[in-house]
């Protein structure tokens, strides 16, 4: 019997520590996918953009189809495919993606505010790019839009 009494409580006690942690770990294990969407943008944008100026540099031109030219080229400049889908303007280089799309979905709000805190740029993201940025996001209210110069 004596030995019943700190089984249930321990039993108990475990019950409610384990809510605790779900209750209260869910902003942490979320926020990390966050940051970890965040990333990926960045250091894909930042991949696609530095090939692209050695794109620039054997070709004489900005890749003109986009991302392709840089996978499908011969030498290949991208040995994979980036997991977002990424549009480079071929006039100045600069690496854009939308939140529209199945590859983008991950673009949310949240996602954008974390890129523009990467930045270094205000947050929420503002309204239209920022120009002294390398990087960033904003919101034109329509559509969010990460972008790397």
């Amino acid at each position: 019997m004596f030995g019943l009494i700190p089984l249930v409580a321990t039993i108990i006690l475990a019950v409610i520590v384990g809510g605790a942690i779900a209750y209260y770990g869910g902003d942490i294990f979320s926020d990390g996918s966050i940051g970890a969407e965040a990333s990926t943008y960045i250091n894909e944008g930042g991949q696609i953009r530095s090939t692209s100026q050695l794109y620039r540099l054997n070709q004489g031109e900005w890749p003109q189809t986009g991302v392709s030219d840089l996978t499908g080229a011969t030498p290949s400049y991208l040995s994979n495919s980036p997991s977002k889908t990424y549009v480079i303007d071929g006039t100045s280089g600069k690496v854009t993606a939308l939140d529209s799309g199945a590859n983008n979905a991950s673009l949310t709000q949240a996602v954008c505010d974390e890129i523009q805190d990467a930045a270094g740029g205000t947050v929420p993201a503002p309204a239209a790019e920022p120009a002294n940025q390398l990087f960033g996001c904003w919101d034109n209210a329509t559509v969010l839009t990460f972008f790397h110069r």
